[in-house]
């Protein structure tokens, strides 16, 4: 899988600019804030319909525009692929593949798969349990047509029982309708949860290998996934729910569940969130990156297109000779501010400088 060509129009500060890439590495450098990372949140917003950046998406359209327009062309399996999306202020997004509107979000994902890698990966990912749990349900997302739908009908059921059981605080003569509610959230939070522990190993078995090569064999990286579940293991989903139901119905808000479980990441048998460096934190961020572009490689029969964002500059020349040497047979766009931090790579990159909103391939 290879992104050929963006067209952007509107977006942030491009206010119409087409680059066409190719297969292997493309590398864009420039100063700050010039649009380097507008390029991959395009990127991003083709292959799972929102931004990496912002919650508030109408900041992506450009100031003083009212609809902004990106444009991906890709290859998948030999098959050429378009994806449209556009959005205006106050409307709907409209997403189209190869013509055809798309009338749910959910059937975006798997027509281009991407791993992203931006800097505030590292207070997300290692920093928050929504972070980390975001960083699975995405990978899955991809690869599993089935866990997002899973995923989507357990959130919307979420939010039925919570409403719920804020009604039973006050009056209990609805009882039996929680029932139903349990039944359902045990049946999706049981298969979310098995997903989710499977990929877990997954990701765990390939990050172990390249973690390793990238400290120079002296670390120990491991993965935990911390859910009630998986605790009480001698107890059933629907049984968990009934232990924690009266607890529930005081705080009106379900307790336990995938929405409310974690992962841990460790170096060393000590968690990198907690106690490990910057230095640390971002090699077993990559480590992760890396291994999560082999896990949707293996599932789908093709590598994702991985986006970096300024994390060139932060590893030392073995890491970067090392992280280059993994995407071999792979499409990456980096984006920098000093070319030099790529490294010897830039030869056999396409390289683009970037100014005030402007892309140009260096001669």
């Amino acid at each position: 899988m290879y992104i050929k060509r963006i067209e952007m129009t509107n977006f942030r500060n491009y206010e119409q600019e087409g680059i066409a890439l190719e297969r292997g590495i493309n590398i864009f450098h420039g100063n700050n804030a010039q649009g380097k990372t507008n390029i991959l949140e395009a990127v991003n917003f083709c292959a799972l319909g929102k931004s990496f950046r912002t919650s508030r998406e109408e900041e992506m359209i450009g100031f003083d525009k009212e609809t902004l327009l990106v444009e991906t062309e890709f290859s998948r399996k030999k098959e050429e692929v378009l994806i449209q999306a556009a959005l205006g202020r106050g409307q709907k997004k409209n997403i189209r593949v190869n013509g055809v509107r798309l009338q749910r979000l959910l059937d975006l994902y798997g027509n281009l798969n991407v791993v992203v890698f931006v800097p505030d990966d590292v207070y997300s990912v290692m920093g928050t349990p929504a972070g980390r749990r975001r960083f699975i349900d995405i990978l899955i997302s991809q690869i599993n047509r089935v866990y997002l739908f899973d995923l989507h009908s357990y959130f919307k059921t979420i939010e039925q029982r919570n409403a719920l059981l804020r009604s039973l605080h006050k009056n209990r003569r609805q009882m039996d309708t929680l029932d139903v509610w349990d039944e359902r959230l045990a049946l999706l939070g049981s298969r979310i949860t098995e997903k989710r522990s499977y990929f877990v190993q997954r990701i765990l078995q390939k990050a172990k290998k390249i973690h390793r090569q990238m400290s120079g064999q002296e670390e120990e990286f491991d993965i935990r996934y911390i859910s009630q579940m998986l605790i009480n293991s001698d107890m059933k989903y629907s049984q968990l729910m009934i232990k924690y139901r009266e607890k529930d119905i005081e705080r009106g808000f379900t307790s336990i569940g995938p929405h409310r479980d974690d992962l841990a990441f460790l170096i060393n048998q000590r968690d990198i969130g907690m106690y490990g460096s910057q230095g640390q934190q971002r090699t077993a961020l990559l480590s992760l990156k890396l291994a999560e572009r082999e896990v949707i490689k293996e599932e789908a029969g093709e590598y994702p297109v991985l986006l970096m964002d300024d994390v060139m500059a932060e590893l030392d020349s073995r890491r970067r000779r090392l992280f280059f040497g993994e995407l071999e047979g792979s499409q990456a766009l980096i984006t920098c501010t000093d070319l030099a931090s790529a490294g010897e790579k830039v030869a056999e990159a396409r390289v683009f400088e970037v100014k005030e909103g402007r892309v140009r391939e260096d001669s």
